[in-house]
C-alpha cells in the first residue's frame, strides 16, 4: 500500500510537471516566443537570453528571444497580450512604463490582460553621472549654479524615480528623453546630459570607458553586487528605496498547469549557481515569487507611482 501511495504522488507530480494543455498536448509542444519589450542589448535583453539559454534544454523546445522594442515598452506588452492564451508567446519585462500614471489612456491593463507568472529578479537602480562629477555631492553643488541641470529618462519608473532623487538632493533639473537605455547612457557619457539611473549591465560598456561614474546605488544599505558603491543614506540623501525589476508574463486565460510550469522555471533558474552568479555579476538579485505575490507587488508599485506623477504634477498624455 505504501509503494501504491508512493507511485500515485510520483504520477500526480510528473502529471504537474509536464503541464498538460486543454487539447491533451503535453506543454511545450512547439518552440516557445519571449518577447522583450526593448532594443538588444539593455539589462533587459541580457537577462531574458540568459533566461531562454537556460529554460530551452529543461523544456525540450526552442525558446526563441524576440525584441519588440517601442512606444516605452507597449508595442511588446500588447502583442504577448493579444496572443493566445496558450503559453507560447511570453513577456520577460519590467515595470519601464508605469502605464496609469503617466497615460490618460494607458493602452494595457496589465492585471486585467495578463497573466503574472513570477518576478525573476530585483536590485537598487545606479545613480550614474558624466565623468567630470565625482559624486553626487558635486552633482547637488552644480545645480545650485546658473546651468539648470539635465537628467537622461528612457522609462517612465526612472522618469519617476529621477524625479523622487531630485527632490531629496534638492536638485532642479529638466528631462530629456529616450526611447532606450543604451541610448540615454550614451547621452550622460556624451555630456549631453548629467545623469541617469540605470542597471549596472546598462552601464558597464560607458564605464569601461570611463566617460560616465556610478557614483551611488538607489538603496539605504548596500548592495552586496557592488559593494564600492555608497548607499543613498551614505551619500546624505534621504529618501525612500528605489529599486528595478524583472518578471515573466503570459496572456491572460493561460492554463494554471502552464503558468506554474513556467513558475517552476524561473525558480529552477534563480537557484543555478552559474545563472545567479551571471545575474548578480549584472547588479541584479535573483527574485523569484509566485503568481500572486508578484501580481500584489505589482499593484502596490503602481500605486506608489500614480501618487508620485499626482505629487509631482506630472500631466498624463
Amino acid at each position: 500500500m505504501r509503494s501504491l501511495r508512493l507511485l500515485l504522488a510520483s504520477v500526480a507530480v510528473a502529471a504537474h510537471i509536464v503541464a498538460p494543455t486543454a487539447h491533451g498536448q503535453t506543454y511545450p509542444a512547439k518552440p516557445i516566443q519571449l518577447v522583450v519589450p526593448s532594443q538588444p542589448g539593455g539589462g533587459l535583453d541580457v537577462v531574458a537570453r540568459l533566461f531562454a539559454a537556460f529554460v530551452e534544454p529543461r523544456l525540450g523546445q526552442p525558446v526563441i528571444v524576440e525584441n519588440k522594442a517601442g512606444a516605452q515598452t507597449l508595442l511588446g506588452n500588447k502583442y504577448v497580450a493579444n496572443a493566445a492564451p496558450d503559453g507560447y508567446h511570453l513577456l520577460f519585462t519590467t515595470p519601464s512604463t508605469p502605464f496609469p500614471a503617466l497615460y490618460k489612456k494607458p493602452g494595457i491593463d496589465v492585471p486585467q490582460q495578463l497573466e503574472f507568472v513570477s518576478m525573476v529578479l530585483r536590485a537598487p537602480q545606479i545613480v550614474a553621472v558624466n565623468a567630470r562629477y565625482g559624486s553626487l555631492q558635486d552633482l547637488a553643488k552644480a545645480s545650485k549654479g546658473k546651468k539648470k541641470l539635465i537628467f537622461a529618462s528612457y522609462g517612465s519608473v526612472l522618469h519617476l524615480q529621477s524625479l523622487l532623487l531630485n527632490e531629496a538632493l534638492g536638485i532642479d533639473a529638466r528631462a530629456l528623453r529616450f526611447s532606450s537605455s543604451q541610448d540615454a547612457a550614451k547621452a550622460v557619457a556624451a555630456g549631453d546630459a548629467d545623469y541617469l539611473l540605470a542597471s549596472a549591465a546598462t552601464l558597464k560598456p560607458w564605464q569601461k570607458l570611463g566617460s560616465l561614474r556610478p557614483v551611488a546605488v538607489t538603496t539605504n544599505s548596500r548592495s552586496d553586487e557592488m559593494p564600492e558603491l555608497p548607499s543613498l543614506k551614505e551619500a546624505g540623501v534621504v529618501a525612500e528605496d528605489m529599486t528595478i525589476w524583472m518578471g515573466l508574463y503570459a496572456p491572460k486565460g493561460t492554463p494554471r498547469a502552464i503558468v506554474d510550469r513556467l513558475n517552476a522555471e524561473v525558480k529552477a533558474f534563480a537557484a543555478d549557481d552559474k545563472a545567479a552568479q551571471t545575474m548578480r555579476s549584472l547588479g541584479f538579485n535573483p527574485y523569484p515569487t509566485t503568481p500572486e505575490a508578484f501580481r500584489a507587488y505589482y499593484l502596490a508599485e503602481q500605486k506608489s507611482l500614480v501618487d508620485a506623477a499626482d505629487k509631482f504634477g506630472v500631466e498624463r498624455q
